[in-house]
């Protein structure tokens, strides 16, 4: 190795540490979307419930309204029968009828009255969703011109690093570039430093004065012994 295959792998392990920083920037903007798109699934969900629900209460008032108009049919009948009897026995009876059927088409009122003020709350539920449906479809419409512009020079920057990374490995010996993925895939940061106590900077592992010297007198390519990352020279820093 020489210095100025330290010098990439540097700049290497700063490009993909970079790239990682700006795949989570983009990733927390569009979690925003994601969070509201979740929340839209479930206004919907409430709304499609709402909606049964309604179906259901209407056809329910739709069933006392039925009741309610053949109570009346004989109410009216009851009450024509009563006027036109002078039989007293008869007229207790019908008179108990009527009052049978007048207190159950005060329940059936009652009841109509309940599932109306059922319905009007599930159309005020419904219209609810109904807004947050489309008031949310406009706050991802915004969200996402604002990552295009926000981001803009992130993206570029990302692309800009993509690009970037083939064209440092092409110029490493291909073992080199092999080897320094393989620890990458370990470590974030597979580089490390000898402190001038011949320590890793790292691990704090204390390396052998062998290690040391192939590092740096002689460049050899050298791994700590105590995390296995590739041990760049003191000389490094300048370059």
């Amino acid at each position: 190795m020489n210095k100025e295959d330290y010098r990439i792998l540097k700049e290497l392990t700063s490009l993909r540490e970079k790239r990682i920083l700006i795949q989570k920037d983009l990733t927390n903007e569009l979690s925003r979307i994601d969070k509201i798109q979740q929340q839209r699934f479930q206004r919907e969900k409430d709304k499609q419930h709402n909606l049964h629900e309604v179906e259901i209460s209407e056809h329910q008032m739709t069933q006392i309204e039925l009741q309610i108009r053949e109570l009346d049919q004989k109410i009216s009948k009851t009450n024509a029968d009563l006027k036109s009897t002078f039989d007293a026995q008869e007229q207790v009876k019908l008179q108990h009828q009527l009052d049978t059927y007048l207190l159950k088409r005060e329940t059936l009122e009652i009841d109509g009255l309940d599932i109306l003020d059922r319905i009007s709350g599930l159309s005020d539920e419904i219209e609810n969703c109904n807004q947050f449906l489309k008031g949310s479809l406009e706050t991802i419409a915004e969200i996402e011109q604002d990552i295009q512009i926000e981001n803009a020079d992130l993206y570029k920057d990302f692309k800009n690093i993509e690009l970037r990374i083939p064209n440092l490995e092409e110029q490493l010996p291909e073992k080199l570039v092999e080897k320094y993925y393989t620890i990458a895939k370990k470590y974030t940061n597979p580089l490390a430093e000898i402190t001038p106590h011949n320590s890793c900077t790292l691990c704090r592992y204390l390396i052998p004065i062998a290690y040391v010297n192939k590092v740096e007198k002689e460049m050899k390519f050298t791994t700590c012994p105590g995390c296995g990352r590739i041990l760049i020279p003191q000389s490094s820093k300048y370059l």
